[in-house]
């Protein structure tokens, strides 16, 4: 008994002492990444060398405790809004509900409208616009996929109906993780760590449509109608603006895991009443938790319906990229588009 508890024991301190040398790595000293191998290499060597020379419980006892010490000083890293982000991220968004004769108008600040092109680059516009949660009448999700089918980024988009411009019909949520000027890509091993803090951004749809398709080459995106009410839909544009404010005023990191583009919305909100549900966190899957819930199109079994919804072959480049959106939903299922 007493070997299967050492062995259980000297697992978990293996996996934590290989969390706290990534920590120290990434977060603790900012090292490059050649750097890093050898650091992290060093510390494995040393937790190694601790428990060949002292034993596994004694051994187990001294790697925990400076594991401890690393967490400590890992958790007093605090995020700040200050940095030196990529124009692209340079605002978040905000909201202020403005009471102008009873109306329930919100002001939406720091809306990000850019046309991206072929080689990534775009001249953006932040905007302020006026919007009535009143006047929603439906809401899409967008998923779009770029390393793995495993895992996509989801936007949430607002459709006001012929209540506004025709401009600014549609207005897209996302929570994304904030990038700085010199601080590269984001990898799927940092993202389990403090390299990127959490934004909440307002974007125009041209914005989304143009990025997705035409600047991030090789992205899958795909486009679906949710079946929820427009009350549901309303509830969740205010749950947006309310967490665009929140991490404004206190800024998060954000994790993979536990606060990223999806469960970071999902934590703080209460539309639907959703339970949870491991394609929350793979959520590359997210379309298929949504399915089996009966909140997307019910007219044809799920693989149809994923094919269908796929749209990086539905856009005619030279067609003016105001009209995308129209163009795009005419011919997805779930919009009015023959079965």
């Amino acid at each position: 008994m007493g070997i299967v508890v050492a062995a259980f024991l000297m697992v978990i301190s293996l996996g934590a002492a290989v969390w706290a040398g990534g920590a120290l790595c990434f977060d603790l000293v900012k090292l490059g990444p050649g750097s890093r191998v050898y650091v992290f290499s060093g510390w494995c060597l040393v937790c190694a060398l601790l428990w060949f020379v002292l034993g596994p419980l004694a051994g187990t006892g001294v790697v925990v405790a400076m594991v401890a010490g690393v967490a400590f000083a890992w958790s007093r890293i605090e995020p700040k809004a200050d940095s030196d982000w990529m124009p692209e991220f340079s605002q978040g968004a905000t909201a202020e509900v403005l009471d102008e004769g009873g109306t329930d108008q919100v002001l939406v600040h720091d809306i990000r409208r850019g046309i991206w092109n072929q080689s990534g680059e775009a001249e953006l516009v932040f905007v302020d616009r006026r919007y009535r949660p009143s006047d929603i009448v439906a809401l899409d999700l967008l998923m779009s996929y770029w390393a793995t089918p495993l895992l996509c980024h989801p936007i949430a988009i607002f459709d006001f109906g012929e209540s506004v411009p025709q401009g600014e019909r549609r207005l897209c949520w996302s929570v994304e993780a904030r990038h700085v000027a010199d601080g590269g890509t984001l990898s799927m091993v940092q993202s389990f760590y403090r390299a990127h803090e959490l934004i909440c951004m307002a974007l125009d749809e041209r914005d989304v449509l143009s990025r997705r398709l035409l600047s991030q080459q090789g992205t899958e995106v795909y486009l679906y109608r949710l079946q929820v009410e427009p009350l549901t839909a309303r509830r969740l544009f205010l749950q947006y603006l309310d967490i665009a404010n929140r991490l404004d005023e206190h800024p998060r990191w954000y994790n993979a895991l536990t606060t990223n583009c999806l469960t970071a919305v999902y934590t703080q909100s209460d539309v639907g009443q959703l339970p949870f549900d491991w394609r929350l966190i793979v959520n590359g899957r997210l379309d298929q938790y949504l399915y089996d819930r009966e909140l997307l199109d019910q007219s044809m079994p799920f693989d149809e319906l994923r094919r269908r919804s796929r749209v990086n072959t539905l856009v005619d480049r030279e067609e003016p990229l105001e009209a995308w959106g129209e163009t795009i939903r005419a011919k997805l299922p779930g919009f009015g588009a023959p079965a």
